[in-house]
């Protein structure tokens, strides 16, 4: 089988970082069949004028062992947006239908317009779609009156639907996705890099010597992932535990705002940014919390249980499915740092065998949700077809 990803959530050479559920996942699928990426980067005429913008890479590249194609493709802001799948499919069509007769199988990952695109050049080529859907693309775009309709019809006309968890796949097939043809298909993780170490040797290896307990958090430093909770909870928590510690592992819109509180209020909060070496960080970790306002099913979560640490996280989108056991940690409803507060404190006072907790939380690898997907794909009729030479970037 050959498959045709066409999505703007990959990485690439000049980001390297993004994205890594998609570029684990798909790798991994690659040893299965042939994956090529289409990898979308939206614009719009005039763009530059409104905001400035980095240079996007162009050609094509390869990245984890698949080839990646670039494609600018056009996109409508704000109430354009209904647009933007139908804009995606004009931009893309020319260079698409150099394709026909070379691909089984269109995934659009991200539900608009991606998946939109996806379902549309499917039925261009003659070949199946797929969608995966992530969080937001179901979770907030799905309740805007605009794009209901349109992500309603590429569920309906995609071959299969898959996402990370329970709580998705629910409202694709209430959006009008066939129940047969979804997957709960819950997300990876690398187990080289993500598996229990001694806590002292983490920090050590991080460069860090400090013996007193840490909060761990990973991810955009952004109202939406409950940083702001977090911190007011750290705040109360340290009149009790003065030796608490909180590393804010990530970059986003309100990292300078963190920083100056943390000055302002000589907290101790550590911002090493974005980072590559995120499994020691989990590592050192005394309780990693994540008390997002939405998710889908977040790889920050699936990390920390894998390197045996227990979380407290809220109970949002696929977050109960990946903690259904009471021994992984604590769920808090969001918006409420008084819970999140006692929630850390009790596993902060209990923390658990990391053996255990990776041994409850059974989390697959990335290799074991591909062979998931791949028999799911195989059974949504993508059928093989005679091969042919890739068109050129």
């Amino acid at each position: 089988m050959r498959i045709l990803l066409v999505t703007r959530i990959f990485p690439s050479g000049q980001n390297p970082t993004d994205a890594p559920y998609n570029r684990q996942l798909y790798a991994a699928l690659s040893r299965h069949c042939e994956v090529t990426v289409c990898c979308l980067h939206a614009t719009f005429p005039g763009r530059s004028l409104v905001k400035p913008t980095s240079s996007v890479p162009t050609g094509r590249e390869t990245i984890a062992g698949l080839e990646v194609h670039h494609r600018r493709v056009v996109y409508a802001p704000r109430w354009g947006r209904p647009l933007s799948g139908p804009l995606y499919v004009a931009s893309l069509l020319p260079w698409a239908l150099a394709w026909r007769g070379r691909v089984d199988l269109v995934v659009g990952s991200f539900a608009y317009p991606d998946g939109f695109a996806a379902s549309a050049l499917g039925r261009i080529l003659g070949v199946p779609a797929a969608i995966q859907v992530l969080g937001s693309d179901i979770n907030v775009f799905s309740v805007d009156p605009l794009l209901r309709p349109h992500i309603a019809w590429s569920l309906r006309h995609a071959q299969a639907v898959f996402g990370p968890s329970h709580a998705l796949i629910d409202q694709c097939v209430a959006l009008g996705a066939a129940p047969a043809r979804c997957l709960m298909l819950p997300n990876g993780i690398d187990r080289e890099v993500f598996r229990p170490r001694e806590r002292a040797l983490a920090r050590r290896a991080l460069g860090e010597v400090e013996e007193g307990e840490w909060i761990v958090q990973v991810g955009r430093l952004e109202p939406a992932k409950g940083v702001w909770d977090t911190l007011a909870a750290f705040e109360r928590l340290r009149e009790r535990r003065p030796g608490l510690k909180l590393v804010l592992v990530g970059h986003g819109v309100d990292r300078d705002a963190i920083e100056r509180r943390a000055v302002e209020r000589a907290l101790p909060v550590l911002l090493p940014g974005v980072r590559d070496d995120v499994g020691m960080w989990m590592a050192a970790a005394d309780v990693v919390t994540l008390p997002s306002f939405r998710e889908g099913t977040p790889n920050a979560v699936l990390e920390a249980l894998a390197s045996g640490r227990r979380v407290v996280a809220s109970n949002v989108g696929g977050i109960p499915d990946a903690m259904s056991d009471p021994v992984l940690g604590e769920m808090v409803s969001p918006g409420d740092p008084e819970a999140l507060e006692l929630a850390l404190e009790r596993v902060l006072d209990a923390p658990g065998d990391p053996e255990t907790i990776v041994e409850r939380a059974r989390i697959p690898s990335w290799e074991h949700c591909a062979q998931i997907l791949w028999d799911h794909l195989l059974g949504c009729g993508a059928l093989p077809v005679p091969r042919g030479t890739a068109p050129a970037a």
